[in-house]
């Protein structure tokens, strides 16, 4: 519940830096359109709010393992179990916050020209003349594009990284021992330590990715 509640709150903090933005861009209403003015606080909120769900997933996945561990399951599949409605119901709440709020929340208890509903003594942002749907699709495609793209990048630079360092740690362990083994024949387990390990979970990133990109694609 705690690590709901700062999922909650950093939406909540992304909210009032929009706000805080559109009101310093209102300053220059001759010089800034507020289409533009919109784009550009809807764009970087995005950005801003996919770097913490990025920070956000690693410590989630950690704290999840942790009390999973503390737990002290009786089989491999009840800890799995466990392990899985932890790490899902966490970075699910980290993913769709900020997608729910636009989608459903945003400009609708904004209150009437007579007492608007205020938050810090601001009002509540209202969505464009369009509508709510334009920074929605702002919001999903960062995020979600996002998202993929860098784990993408994540996912072909950090095999060739481990490589390279088993490999590297390979080769100090042969000057070690001077005995020097001819690359063609090499025995078979120094050919598996130069392999990046698969681990015992390696299958849970995929299935997650899958789960947080189709609602977006749909």
């Amino acid at each position: 519940m705690l690590l709901v509640v700062l999922a909650v709150a950093t939406v909540v903090a992304v909210v009032l830096y929009r706000m805080s933005v559109l009101a310093a861009l209102s300053v220059y209403q001759d010089r800034v359109t507020t289409s533009a003015a919109l784009f550009f606080s809807t764009s970087t909120a995005a950005s801003i709010n996919l770097c913490c769900i990025l920070v956000f997933n690693w410590i989630y996945t950690f704290v999840a393992q942790y009390l999973t561990e503390m737990e002290f399951l009786r089989t491999q599949t009840e800890f799995d179990d466990s392990l899985t409605l932890k790490i899902y119901l966490l970075q699910f709440v980290n993913h769709y916050a900020s997608i729910f709020y636009i989608a459903f929340f945003k400009g609708k208890f904004i209150g009437s020209p007579r007492k608007y509903n205020k938050i810090f003594k601001n009002r509540q942002e209202e969505c464009g003349p369009e509508g709510c749907l334009m920074e929605l699709c702002i919001q999903l495609a960062i995020i979600m594009i996002g998202k993929q793209a860098m784990n993408t990048v994540l996912e072909m630079l950090f095999p060739l990284f481990y490589k390279k360092l088993n490999t590297w740690k390979v080769k100090i362990g042969l000057q070690k021992d001077q005995s020097p083994i001819n690359k063609e024949k090499q025995p078979q387990w120094i050919k598996d330590f130069k392999l990046v390990e698969w681990g015992p979970r390696s299958l849970f990133p995929e299935y997650l990715e899958m789960g947080y990109t189709m609602p977006g694609t749909i």
